[in-house]
């Protein structure tokens, strides 16, 4: 009688800790983010002759590796670097300013929400005056749309040099 209720209480108490395990489980997955989000933060500068490429979401060597797009100083006429900006590596048409915020949370929100490919948008040669907060939307070499968020920019005047902070992800 003794085992017979040793077995017992064993079993129910290997019962309730597995139940404990799986509401943990539920829990925890109600509260973290779905895996399948990328929320690595890319940088890309001018200095380092590389582009980004969508397939993949990697910055790649340039010009070895087909590039969605690459990073340039912006100046005026004077040669004075007033700003990064991106281009198609071929000068392509290929970007849409999506909306620019005031602050990282608005532009966090909208980029993690926009989810629709755009139709008849009329396409830019260059992502101009890019700054913080700016979500583009960029056509990649397989006619699909990337949406990336510029989280900051940087320049230093004296060297010509640029460099952006970025989330990428390809739109559904």
């Amino acid at each position: 009688m003794k085992n017979y209720i040793i077995t017992v209480l064993y079993g129910t108490i290997l019962l309730v800790a597995s139940c404990e395990k799986e509401d943990l489980a539920l829990e925890r997955a109600q509260v973290e983010p779905d895996i399948k989000e990328n929320n690595e933060v890319y940088t890309l500068s001018s200095k380092d002759n590389k582009g980004f490429l969508v397939e993949g979401l990697k910055i790649a060597d340039f010009p070895k590796t087909k590039a969605d797009f690459i990073i340039i100083p912006q100046t005026n006429l004077t040669g004075d670097v007033m700003s990064p900006f991106l281009s198609h590596p071929n000068l392509e048409k290929r970007f849409i300013l999506s909306d620019e915020f005031d602050d990282s949370n608005s532009a966090k929100s909208y980029f993690d929400s926009y989810n629709i490919s755009p139709e008849g948008e009329n396409l830019q040669q260059f992502a101009l005056n890019l700054k913080a907060n700016q979500v583009w939307l960029v056509k990649t070499h397989s006619g699909a749309f990337c949406k990336i968020w510029i989280m900051d920019t940087r320049i230093d005047k004296t060297t010509s040099f640029v460099e952006i902070k970025f989330r990428a992800e390809k739109i559904i």
